[in-house]
């Protein structure tokens, strides 16, 4: 049975107020991107054809947003966002980050990167990363893998 690797930690800021919020949302994916996702981080060859296809479809999202730090965290379909805005910014990733993850699409990858390439500045030094596969065009490619979702959703969420 696959068991999702959870990561605790305690945070260095020790302030009275915390502008933290979480959440939790149940989410529909391609079931062939989990399958991908358990494959290639625990070497766990699911097969979701053994579930009913609504079911192997389901997944967890459990979001944990910190209004001080400035990374996103994916620990399999657990995140941590953290950003410099504050209880505004916690509150609307809330509220909004969940559907922007199951919304991405690996067609918007192309146009996306090219748009990073062109801003440059804090992007300027992205090559792609996870989403290496799909810059150049998405026919014929893999599906996306949950890192490559989270690293879309992330620049989604960024600009």
């Amino acid at each position: 049975m696959f068991y999702p690797r959870l990561q605790i930690n305690t945070p260095l800021n020790q302030n009275r107020h915390q502008e933290d919020f979480y959440s939790f949302a149940t989410l529909s994916l391609n079931p062939e991107e989990l399958r991908l996702s358990t494959k290639k981080f625990y070497g766990v060859d699911w097969d979701p054809s053994i579930l009913d296809p609504v079911l192997a479809r389901q997944a967890v999202f459990v979001g944990i947003y910190d209004g001080y730090a400035s990374d996103i965290l994916l620990h399999f379909l657990m995140v941590d966002f953290n950003s410099h805005g504050g209880s505004a910014v916690s509150q609307y990733l809330r509220q909004e980050l969940h559907g922007i993850f199951e919304s991405v699409n690996k067609t918007q990858i192309p146009e996306l990167f090219a748009w990073i390439q062109e801003i440059g500045g804090y992007f300027k030094r992205f090559r792609g990363g996870a989403l290496t596969p799909w810059i150049h065009g998405t026919e014929g490619t893999p599906e996306l893998d949950l890192e490559a979702r989270a690293t879309l959703a992330f620049f989604e969420v960024r600009i």
